[in-house]
């Protein structure tokens, strides 16, 4: 089962990404969608000003670890 995150907490973990770690907002933005995709959260119900918006991050997000573990491999 999905963990749902509220949109005013996947917000925080992207600030916090930029603040505290001194990446961009596209950066920050890709990171937080990968560890919570990594942790089995549901990105649903998220919205974001980015630019891909943030579902074809997170499907991008989804798809592409498979291909980078298996690229790794070889």
């Amino acid at each position: 089962m999905a963990i749902a995150i509220s949109q005013e907490a996947f917000d925080s973990m992207v600030r916090e990404n930029m603040e505290d770690l001194g990446m961009d907002p596209d950066e920050a933005l890709a990171d937080a969608v990968e560890a919570l995709t990594l942790q089995g959260a549901d990105l649903s119900g998220n919205h974001s000003s980015s630019d891909p918006p943030l579902d074809v991050l997170c499907t991008l997000a989804i798809f592409t670890q498979p291909l980078a573990a298996s690229s790794r491999d070889h």
